[in-house]
């Protein structure tokens, strides 16, 4: 009667856990696998294999350290994270770890201390999160709020090396190194508009082609330059941002021949002040790049500061 009713217990216990162990087998959306108490893999479930890339052939009896980058193997951190389970119970970690291709996820992994009825240690239980779109998101979020603060300061910064201008001469300065800056550019070019001839004149460059200089110097009707008409108001912004873009938009420049780095990507806005366009600003680079929305935004917040600052300069320079 007693081995009956210990028998039944048993069944009963495999009947519970069972369905147990099939759910964990096959959850996707977590890595949940059991160590032995030397940090070998015991078991492996459908969520690991998706997670981390390894079947179950490949890996069980592998030690949990794969999973990790050299550097952090190298510096005894699978040790310490076993060493502190065993301790206190349960160590919990966010870090990169490696997949079977060799490729790099953010994780999120509790390891918690299995102990039989002795007290004795017999493994532990693994469970890896994925977090690589919160850490990739949560970086973005992080890049974007220093872009933007890092434009703040250099509108201050613009705005009052502008208000100390007093010539047209001092702006072009003024203008051309604060564009270089936050662009990050390699080239950068200031024109102001003569309403009498209609003609763009460069009144400030910095690192131009010297080879080109003298074919971008004067922009008239004639010049056959595209960016003549963002520099007058008949066009929008021109943003350029690859070399086969460049040579379809700028033939005559592209078509150039001269020494050194050329620019293939570029952008050029009109500069205004007063409800009416009186010169023009570009930056060139010497590699491709992409210009996105909230860059041209601030590009166009800069061009109409520069502008304020450009009519300034040249009433209080009529009046002398």
């Amino acid at each position: 009667m007693m081995g009956e009713r210990v028998q039944n217990t048993d069944d009963e216990r495999f009947e519970s856990a069972e369905p147990f162990r099939l759910l964990v087998e096959s959850v996707k959306d977590y890595a949940i696998f059991m160590l032995d108490a030397k940090g070998n893999v015991a078991t492996w479930n459908a969520g690991a294999e998706r997670i981390k890339g390894y079947r179950h052939e490949d890996i069980v009896g592998q030690h949990f350290s794969k999973f990790y980058p050299r550097e952090d193997v190298d510096a005894g951190k699978c040790d310490m994270e076993l060493e502190v389970a065993a301790r206190v119970g349960r160590f919990e970690d966010e870090g990169w770890r490696v997949r079977k291709d060799g490729s790099r996820f953010w994780a999120n992994v509790v390891i918690t201390a299995l102990r039989n009825v002795s007290g004795e240690l017999v493994g532990y239980a693994k469970v890896t999160r994925d977090l690589t779109e919160r850490k990739q998101a949560e970086e973005e979020r992080l890049r974007v709020g220093e872009i933007a603060r890092t434009r703040v300061r250099m509108v201050g910064e613009l705005a009052e090396a502008l208000a100390a201008a007093t010539t047209v001469e001092d702006v072009a300065r003024a203008v051309i190194a604060e564009g270089m800056t936050f662009a990050g550019a390699d080239t950068c070019t200031l024109y102001s508009l003569d309403e009498a001839t209609m003609t763009l004149e460069l009144v400030a460059e910095r690192g131009c082609n010297p080879g080109i200089i003298e074919h971008i110097r004067r922009l008239t009707p004639s010049s056959g330059n595209p960016t003549y008409e963002v520099g007058i108001g008949k066009a929008d912004a021109m943003w350029v941002e690859t070399s086969a873009d460049y040579a379809k938009r700028l033939p005559s420049i592209a078509g150039l021949k001269v020494e050194g780095r050329r620019v293939v990507a570029f952008w050029c806005v009109p500069i205004s002040a007063e409800g009416r366009v009186i010169g023009m600003m570009g930056v060139g680079f010497h590699e491709p790049r992409s210009f996105p929305p909230d860059e041209r935004e601030f590009v166009a917040a800069f061009a109409r500061l520069s502008g304020q600052a450009l009519a300034r300069a040249r009433r209080m320079e009529a009046e002398r």
